[in-house]
């Protein structure tokens, strides 16, 4: 507004064909110039520039052209006398490269090759700026409204397979680590930060974004209601986009963020994990969804940093729309399509109807795909339910084989290329062939599921990923051990349909012998480091392969002993488990050399203990919790797969060699409890009345803690102790990201559950977000009874004895006070210090915060860097200390507390990491 008044006083819009205008004139319109520039009104300062005859006119009107792709008229302003060394002075010293760059880029020509390669070395962030617009959309397709499908792509002449079709950055991205992304966000919250940037943008007058996004559906089925490029020299103000004044504008922005933003596959820069950002891009959103009526898609894309590439991946006729997927080919349930094309108000009645088929079975379903869904279905709810996928054994293992070998084999009709249970089957086989098979048999399933990937969908960025993560496996494995015959043939499948997917995103055709000696490196390093992880194949150590799966020993190994009272009978069990184990599969049994961690664990001891810490934790979980909460190995900050939990195996014990102490204990404890109450209320008050005179305190007191205590025994006994929500749980593990952080995946549950603490037998139940407090609650609450009421007991015992009576009830209740005080009164004062230094029961026992400290140089040790005498020899004279330094939780004890009684729980947003 300001520049308009200076050049309305200057005469400028008085005078416009002055012949000599003044130098104040001049630098005002180059002022309001660039302004025009900066916020995307390129015509209004196109011309403005026309009445500046200095460099600095052509310089700013070259820009002007190439931000609106006219890339001709941008290199005729550049060779205007003086304006060439007037751009590489101030707006960057290869302008002119840029310019040529992006004229061969808006006729198709793309090095991709080199876009990977910088994408790389920017950590697939971002596309460098110095590679061009990247803006291209091909001559051969236009924007048409269709019937039914709002608007779309429709080819204009025939398109061929590998032809480029869209290369665009977006005009917006959240990405993680940005200021306004937050971890283990969901979709609806990302989509409010991106509606939020770009409205913020609006308002701001960016003319080519606003022009951008309103050319977008927004769920009303009108066009845009912007003409950004209507502009009078004279105007005091930049136009703003309709309905800024009031709500319109966010809702309808709002709108076009909800059906034309795209998940996009990112890291964060700082922990390197697979973390989904949100963006929006131009003319992909214009691709519509292909449903299973539609036949195949005929197009595919993928990320190159944050530039979105599509290719057609069938010819396509004049007149045929173009057509993608929204839903991924690797979802695992058949809720994850149906939901995704729900947010997008579509329906698939084909997939939907192949749904029903499947979730039924029965006849509707070929008798092959019947029996693989049966056998799939009991293994599934063993390895949920049971002890994980170390639970399944042979014969189980061969029977999913066969039966998905059955089923892959019989042709059916009309059924889906590659339906949801047939992938959980394929990564179901993967983990257990390594176990039962070895690694050539895991590589086998894994490289069938990518087949089965390219059949149905080809070059999806997922079957690229997966050959890629394939090839280097087998690259490691020749580097570190000899090929079987079976992994070599396996190699060159491999490599060879890995050429074809590098020479189909690089040039688009199939051809291999012109990138054999590029791609290899440049190519897999971009395959593998965009996109995500999927299931266990992606996260096992490298590693672990050249062992040929007998890795799994260790597991059982650490299970064994840690479930058994005795070396002998250690050793015994764990010799008759690997015989069994080498004697099915027919392998020869070899010493398996356990890790640092296990050799240190004496017998019995599964986590760090001295004897009474450890004998109270043993009486708090037994075996079912050892089990629960054995040192992880997929812990959340290695950023690998919750899926792949293998667990080790736990046998429950039996009382008295007939009942399953699971439901004993918390039985005994409720009812011991209750009995306890019982004899307060009658032989206790009638005593205490006989003594005093009155008993209504005492009755109001003890009515009061029995309640409560039991009442919060009850609680923790049927309570969900803090399971991940189930909308957020899918999100995370559809985007491969890390679990919350002091959170557990344990076998009772499906899902993880939040601050988990640990597992204790006398409620059947894990101790976690939802139900810690109740359960230190509980634990005070039976302290208390049990020391209060030997007290009590031996009072009135020795007031009955002055009166020459012998009550045998309250003799009997107070050696029980005695034997239950000292039972209690160890677990309430070890938790009671976990609570105040802000550790969790699994971090005591995982050594995560414990020290040995040297006594003649003060310095520390962490435990689990001890090796294995140095830790029996401290672990024997009890010399483990407590760092807090340690340990990010720990705020002091009395913040400790503050933090554990007071902070909220309930919300599905609370991730317990406090």
């Amino acid at each position: 507004m300001l520049l308009t008044r200076g050049l309305r006083l200057l005469g400028a819009f008085d005078k416009p064909g002055a012949t000599s205008p003044s130098a104040s004139l001049l630098e005002l319109r180059r002022r309001r110039a660039a302004i025009l520039l900066q916020k995307g009104f390129n015509k209004a300062c196109v011309e403005e520039c026309s009445l500046l005859a200095d460099p600095s006119g052509g310089g700013l009107r070259a820009r002007a052209f190439a931000q609106m792709g006219a890339w001709k008229e941008a290199r005729k302003a550049v060779e205007e006398p003086g304006v060439l060394q007037w751009t590489r002075d101030n707006i960057a010293p290869n302008f002119p490269m840029f310019i040529d760059l992006g004229a061969r880029q808006a006729f198709g020509s793309f090095d991709v090759l080199q876009l990977m390669g910088g994408a790389s070395v920017m950590q697939h962030i971002i596309v460098p700026d110095d590679m061009g617009p990247l803006r291209f959309e091909s001559a051969k397709l236009e924007r048409k409204a269709l019937p039914g499908r709002g608007q779309g792509l429709v080819a204009k002449a025939n398109i061929a397979e590998g032809e480029l079709l869209i290369a665009s950055r977006p005009i917006e991205l959240i990405r993680p680590g940005d200021q306004d992304w937050q971890y283990h966000a969901d979709m609806a919250f990302l989509e409010e930060v991106l509606t939020r940037r770009l409205y913020q943008r609006c308002m701001d007058c960016d003319a080519q974004c606003v022009e951008d996004v309103f050319s977008l559906f927004d769920g009303q089925g009108h066009g845009a209601r912007w003409t950004p490029h209507t502009w009078r020299s004279d105007d005091f103000a930049l136009p703003m986009p309709q309905g800024a004044a009031g709500d319109e504008l966010f809702l309808r922005l709002r709108g076009v963020v909800k059906h034309n933003a795209h998940r996009w596959p990112g890291k964060h820069p700082t922990s390197n994990l697979p973390a989904p950002g949100l963006g929006l891009w131009l003319w992909p959103p214009m691709i519509n969804h292909a449903t299973e009526s539609d036949g195949m898609p005929n197009c595919a894309h993928v990320f190159i940093g944050d530039v979105m590439i599509f290719r057609a991946t069938a010819p396509i006729q004049a007149g045929q729309e173009v057509l993608d997927r929204y839903s991924t080919p690797l979802a695992d349930h058949f809720e994850f399509t149906l939901h995704t094309l729900a947010a997008h108000g579509m329906r698939d009645p084909v997939y939907e109807a192949a749904a029903a088929r499947w979730q039924e079975g029965g006849a509707k379903l070929s008798n092959e795909k019947a029996q693989l869904v049966e056998t799939l279905t009991s293994i599934e709810r063993k390895v949920t339910w049971s002890n994980g996928v170390h639970s399944v054994v042979l014969p189980e293992y061969e029977a999913l084989r066969d039966r998905y070998k059955a089923a892959a084999v019989t042709p059916t009709a009309g059924e889906l290329p590659l339906a949801p249970p047939e992938v959980r089957a394929l990564n179901l086989l993967c983990v257990l062939g390594f176990q039962f098979e070895g690694r050539c048999a895991a590589l086998e399933w894994r490289a069938e599921l990518v087949r089965r990937l390219s059949l149905a969908r080809p070059m999806h960025f997922a079957q690229v990923k997966l050959w890629a993560e394939l090839f280097e496996r087998l690259e490691h494995l020749k580097a570190k051990d000899k090929l079987s015959s079976k992994e070599q043939e396996l190699s060159e499948e491999v490599n060879r349909e890995l050429c074809q997917c590098a020479a189909f995103w690089i040039t688009g055709k199939m051809e291999t012998k012109s990138i054999e000696s590029e791609w290899k490196q440049t190519f897999v390093d971009w395959a593998r480091g965009s996109g995500y992880n999927y299931e266990w194949f992606s996260t096992v150590a490298l590693d672990e392969f050249v062992e040929d799966g007998r890795r799994s020993l260790c597991n059982y190994r650490t299970s064994i002993c840690a479930a058994t009272t005795s070396t002998g009978s250690a050793e015994l069990s764990l010799a008759s488990t690997e015989q069994t184990i080498y004697g099915q599969i027919g392998v020869p049994l070899k010493s398996v050399k356990m890790s640092s961690t296990e050799a240190k664990r004496p017998g019995i001891m599964f986590g760090r203990t001295r004897s009474d810490a450890m004998q109270s934790l043993e009486a708090t979980e037994g075996p079912i919790g050892r089990s629960l909460a054995a040192e992880e190995t997929e812990g959340h900050d290695a950023g690998e797969e919750i899926e792949a939990d293998p667990k080790p195996k736990f046998q429950a014990n039996l009382v008295c060699g007939i009942f399953d102490e699971r439901p004993f204990f918390p039985s005994v404890l409720f009812f011991s409890t209750a009995l306890g109450a019982f004899v307060m209320l009658t032989e206790q008050r009638s005593i205490l009345i006989d003594m005093s005179g009155s008993a209504w305190f005492f009755t109001l007191f003890f009515t009061a803690l029995y309640v409560v205590t039991l009442s919060c025994l009850t609680y923790c006994l049927l309570s969900d102790p803090g399971q991940m929500d189930r909308q957020k749980y899918a999100d995370m593990k559809a985007a491969g990201l890390p679990m919350p952080k002091r959170s557990h995946k344990a076998w009772l549950y499906k899902r993880p559950i939040r601050r988990f603490d640990h597992y204790c037998r006398w409620v059947t139940n894990v101790i976690g977000l939802n139900n810690h407090r109740e359960f230190m609650v509980m634990c005070g609450g039976l302290a208390s009874i049990a020391v209060l009421g030997s007290f009590v007991d031996a009072a009135l015992l020795l007031w009955c004895i002055t009166q020459f009576r012998f009550p045998l009830l309250l003799i009997l209740h107070m050696v029980y006070s005695v034997v239950f005080a000292k039972l209690v009164m160890p677990i309430v004062t070890i938790h009671v210090g976990f609570v105040s230094r802000s550790e969790l029961a699994k971090d005591y026992k995982n050594d995560e915060f414990w020290v040995l400290v040297d006594k003649d140089t003060g310095q520390s040790t962490s435990v689990k860097e001890l090796d294995a005498d140095d830790y029996n020899e401290a672990f024997d004279n009890d010399l483990f200390t407590y760092e807090s330094a340690r340990n990010p939780y720990d705020k002091g004890w009395h913040r400790n507390c503050l933090s554990f009684w007071l902070t909220t729980r309930w919300s599905p947003d609370q991730l317990g990491e406090f």
